[in-house]
């Protein structure tokens, strides 16, 4: 049951509206004057889908991550045989999971949170905007930005729904060379996961 946990990492990971909000990108948004944080945008193109995952979180949190447990990250790096781009990854943060847990008083098990991820690749467009550099900026100079729902009006124009966007202090960086070697430590090899991965349908690797 999706409904069963109270914390809203967990809530939010496994819902069943991820079967059907067809994350296909990842975009970013910035005040043109820097005036204001930034903005990551998930493109869903499932407009009922995406609104019913983002509310619940909304639903439990409002618009805040008050423990940073929903934890993004971004994996930049070649690969041989990938096409050039980057990871965007969400799943727990297992330490803040944890305090918020402990803070309500509720008993879960450590090892659950691996099996919580969502991930998408983006690939880098020739001739295009270094949209991520620019994201990055912004975000070291406000110290936060808005994880929102990219939908699709009716018109059939996209846009970033904000009443539905989560509020985020933290995010992290990373490049395949540090999740390669994160991966061997524990007896896994990321150039072989991946090659996997393309000859079988199935979920990508947990990188963070």
């Amino acid at each position: 049951m999706e409904h069963d946990c109270p914390l809203p990492v967990i809530r939010f990971l496994r819902s069943s509206h991820w079967n059907n909000v067809r994350w296909h990108g990842t975009t970013f948004r910035w005040h043109p004057d820097s005036a204001a944080p930034p903005i990551m945008g998930l493109v869903l193109d499932n407009r009922d889908a995406a609104t019913a995952l983002f509310r619940t979180w909304k639903d439990l949190s409002g618009n805040q991550d008050s423990f940073e447990e929903l934890r993004v990250t971004i994996i930049e790096g070649e690969l041989s045989g990938v096409v050039p781009g980057y990871f965007v990854h969400l799943c727990p943060d297992p330490d803040n999971t944890m305090a918020h847990a402990t803070a309500d008083d509720m008993i879960i098990e450590l090892q659950q949170f691996g099996q919580y991820y969502r991930t998408n690749k983006m690939d880098y467009l020739p001739g295009s905007p270094p949209m991520l550099v620019r994201f990055r900026e912004e975000y070291n100079k406000h110290g936060e930005f808005m994880l929102a729902p990219v939908i699709k009006r009716e018109d059939g124009q996209f846009y970033v729904d904000a009443e539905l966007g989560i509020i985020k202090r933290e995010i992290y960086f990373m490049n395949t060379q540090e999740v390669a070697a994160k991966l061997k430590a524990k007896g896994f090899d990321l150039e072989l996961i991946l090659k996997l991965r393309r000859q079988q349908a199935g979920r990508p690797p947990p990188f963070a």
